[in-house]
C-alpha cells in the first residue's frame, strides 16, 4: 500500500490516507445487492482474480429481484463468453463505483448471443458507472478470413 502525503507534515494525515487506501482495497471487486426491503447481500470473490470477480458477479445477477439495486465496486470482472442476461425484471438499478470493467469474450459467429443483455421483458432498468468490454476472438467475424 502506497503512502501519499496530503495536507501538512502532520502524521495523522498520513495515517488517514493509509486507512482510506485500505478501505478502497477491501471493497474493490466486491458486489452488494440491496433489496427493496432494506436487506443487503454481499458477494465477495473467492480470490483476487478477474475470473473470481466475474463468478461473484454472475451469482449476484442471478439473484436479482424486482426493485433491487446492485452495486459493483471497481475492478475487472471476467465472465468468459457467458456475460449475463437481465430478463423479466423491473425497477432494478446496477451502479458501478470506482469504474468497474465487465469483460466478456465472443468466440462464435455474428449470431452469437454472448455478452451483456437486457431483454424487452424488463422495465425501468438503470445501469450507470460501468464499462462493458467484449473481446471478439473469431477471426472470420472480424473480416480476417485468411
Amino acid at each position: 500500500m502506497a503512502l501519499s502525503k496530503i495536507g501538512s507534515d502532520n502524521q495523522s494525515n498520513l495515517t488517514w490516507r493509509t486507512n482510506i487506501d485500505a478501505a478502497i482495497d477491501a471493497i474493490e471487486g466486491c458486489i452488494e445487492r440491496r433489496s427493496s426491503d432494506g436487506s443487503v447481500e454481499t458477494y465477495t470473490p473467492t480470490a483476487d482474480t478477474d475470473v473470481a470477480r466475474g463468478t461473484a458477479l454472475t451469482t449476484a445477477v442471478s439473484e436479482l429481484s424486482n426493485g433491487d439495486n446492485l452495486i459493483i465496486y471497481g475492478g475487472t470482472y471476467e465472465t468468459g463468453n457467458s456475460g449475463f442476461v437481465l430478463n423479466g425484471l423491473s425497477d432494478v438499478s446496477i451502479n458501478g463505483i470506482g469504474r468497474p470493467i465487465l469483460r466478456t469474450t465472443n468466440t462464435a459467429s455474428t449470431t452469437d448471443q454472448s455478452g451483456y443483455r437486457v431483454t424487452s421483458t424488463c422495465t425501468n432498468i438503470t445501469i450507470d458507472g460501468i464499462v462493458f468490454y467484449t473481446e471478439f476472438l473469431n477471426a472470420s467475424y472480424l473480416g480476417n478470413n485468411g
